[in-house]
């Protein structure tokens, strides 16, 4: 458990009362912090759930956890877009499919605010990543449309902005 490893270094501070903090059952998540998503205000069309989970950090590849991804009904204009109060600098998209084996991104489209665009396609249906890089571009907001998908209920288990 890398809490207790952590806690124990500092001999001096670690007693029964700190020990208590450290769990068996403790999940730590790996999170790259310079992922520009976590800043950004997201939107979304025909949206089932908080368009918000597609930008919390988590992703479980290879298992199903609806509850931590974006999905929208199934219709003809599916989009997510991530705007920011500033601009920023962008070299790379991250997407991450749901993990439902039968819902699931086909062929989708990355739209910039400095006109444009990304088409997209071979996102792994058990939730890895597709990274998409580009050169680097400052933007405003970043739009990913959905225009073929299997399944009813498309949508991203995460999104991430480098």
């Amino acid at each position: 458990n890398p809490k207790a490893i952590a806690l124990k270094k500092y001999s001096s501070q670690y007693n029964s009362y700190i020990a208590s903090f450290v769990k068996a059952d403790e999940i730590f998540w790996v999170r790259d912090f310079s992922n520009k998503a976590y800043r950004a205000s997201l939107s979304a069309s025909g949206q089932i759930n908080d368009v918000n989970k597609a930008t919390d950090g988590i992703v479980y590849r290879g298992n199903r956890l609806e509850q931590s991804e974006w999905r929208a009904s199934g219709q003809d204009d599916i989009w997510i877009m991530l705007t920011w109060d500033e601009p920023i600098q962008a070299s790379k998209v991250v997407l991450y499919d749901r993990t439902d084996p039968f819902e699931n991104v086909l062929l989708g489209k990355l739209t910039f605010s400095d006109g444009s665009s990304i088409d997209v396609s071979g996102l792994p249906v058990d939730g890895s990543p597709l990274e998409i890089s580009f050169e680097a571009k400052e933007v405003t907001w970043i739009k990913f449309e959905i225009k073929e998908f299997s399944g009813t209920e498309p949508g991203l288990a995460e999104i991430e902005v480098f």
